[in-house]
């Protein structure tokens, strides 16, 4: 099972790019295709093939799809979201989350 998110960036570019670039310089990034990003914690035993995928949708606005959380993933997001103003939606109830709710932390 996985929990859906929103994220909404407050710019487009550069912000977007530079979003994007640390999520795929991570340590947790394993791949890219058609404008979804992968990441997986090393450390967790997981059923699918990925904990969490970025999917790149129109413009400024991004789907988080998260199967598994950790600590690693949590800090790998807000590293690459730091000094950015964004926000973050529950997709099911259309509610604002924070990152740290989304991750359990």
């Amino acid at each position: 099972m996985s929990y859906e998110y929103t994220l909404f960036l407050s710019e487009i570019l550069p912000v977007k790019d530079v979003f994007l670039n640390k999520i795929r310089t991570s340590s947790v990034f394993i791949g890219e295709c058609n404008g979804v990003f992968a990441l997986a914690d090393p450390q967790l035993d997981r059923s699918w093939n990925y904990d969490a995928r970025i999917i790149e949708e129109d413009g400024n606005k991004f789907i988080i799809e998260v199967s598994a959380t950790s600590s690693i993933l949590y800090w790998t997001l807000k590293r690459s979201l730091e000094g950015m103003e964004y926000k973050l939606m529950d997709v099911d109830c259309e509610e604002a989350v924070s990152l740290e709710s989304v991750f359990r932390i």
